[in-house]
């Protein structure tokens, strides 16, 4: 499985929908949650439970107190259990039964819908599985949290337990060996057997690949995953943060500017034609007084028969009380009428190649 990081377009895939076992990349998900919802300086007491959990370890000691930020590299990079528990009994106030619920409600938040936790290590259950694709979008979701793509991007990092010292040295393999590597986390059990979820980055172009149930050369595998995207694909902005992307037009008043709130930058094939197209949606409902930065619609893409994540759109300046509901808004030079309503808009040919054009010409070209 590779998605493009930016976008999440998928770009090659197989069997993407399986559900699987998926070892400790299962503790992508369980760093994520603790990032969201405990401050890193937060000590945690370690208790009998996570002592005795099998596996992987950092041989953390009954009532010993580490931090959760301790506890998240030793999670990340040595994929040490106990460290994992102890964050999940935290988060989960002593419960991992509740923190499995809290993991699930996230994957479910982020579009993982094939996915079920019932610990946050791993460990082979019958009911803990996901799929290629739901763990690509949950390494997607995680690597848009900065200290998360410090965490799996380390090699490594002194241990200081109460009484176990060590280094601890990330298991990503590609992290020495494949330039460019951003993460992400490794994982092994006999029933998920090998699995790695990695990321790269060149030239602004970042990918996810995804390999569960792999063998011993899972790392050539997801090596050569990484240089299908990169060698294949090109990285092409559709649209800038705080672009004007349409106007709403109000009775006796100027028109207002639609502004994206974020940027797209997507994979677009080198050797061959594309012709990326845009949905625009618009709130059919919008009654002043609207806030400047206010959300009123969103801006959606397709590229290749896939439709991407999209875009909110938002207010450029404010709308008094005083103004009327708007007749119209204007999108891509047509006027269509306020309502719920899909418009399909393809980006002409001469505006989107000039932009190409203008990109290459200030992008360090790309070595394969």
């Amino acid at each position: 499985m590779l998605m493009d990081a930016n976008s999440g377009q998928i770009l090659f895939a197989f069997n993407p929908d399986t559900k699987l076992p998926i070892a400790s990349t299962t503790k992508i998900m369980t760093c994520l949650l603790a990032l969201e919802q405990a401050q890193l300086d937060t000590p945690v007491v370690i208790s009998e439970n996570a002592v005795r959990v099998e596996g992987t370890r950092v041989y953390l000691e009954m009532g010993e107190t580490q931090s959760i930020e301790n506890l998240l590299y030793a999670a990340m990079l040595n994929s040490a259990n106990d460290a994992a528990i102890a964050l999940g009994e935290y988060l989960g106030n002593g419960s991992l039964e509740s923190f499995s619920v809290m993991m699930n409600q996230r994957a479910l938040e982020i579009g993982a819908i094939n996915t079920n936790f019932v610990n946050p290590t791993g460990l082979t259950d019958t009911n803990h599985y996901s799929t290629a694709y739901d763990i690509a979008l949950i390494a997607r979701e995680a690597m848009n949290n900065p200290k998360f793509r410090e965490i799996v991007a380390t090699r490594t990092r002194p241990w200081v337990g109460e009484k176990y010292q060590t280094n601890l040295v990330n298991l990503n393999r590609l992290l020495w060996s494949y330039p460019g590597t951003t993460g992400i986390k490794t994982g092994y059990t006999r029933a998920a057997k090998n699995c790695l979820v990695a990321s790269a980055e060149k030239d602004g172009h970042e990918l996810i690949s995804v390999i569960l149930g792999g063998g011993n050369n899972i790392w050539q595998q997801s090596a050569g995953l990484l240089d299908y995207g990169f060698e294949r694909y090109v990285a092409q902005t559709l649209v800038n943060k705080g672009e004007e992307v349409t106007t709403i037009t109000f009775p006796k008043e100027h028109r207002v500017s639609l502004l994206a709130s974020r940027s797209l930058r997507i994979s677009l094939p080198r050797d061959k034609t594309a012709n990326p197209q845009s949905q625009i949606w618009v709130k059919p409902d919008l009654k002043p007084p609207l806030a400047a930065g206010e959300v009123v619609g969103q801006l959606t893409y397709i590229v290749d028969d896939q439709k991407l994540e999209s875009i909110p759109l938002i207010l450029a300046e404010e709308v008094p009380a005083s103004s009327k509901r708007p007749l119209l808004f204007i999108a891509g030079g047509l006027m269509v009428a306020t309502g719920i309503c899909w418009h399909l808009l393809e980006r002409p040919r001469r505006l989107y190649y000039r932009r190409r054009k203008i990109e290459r010409r200030n992008r360090k070209p790309f070595i394969s």
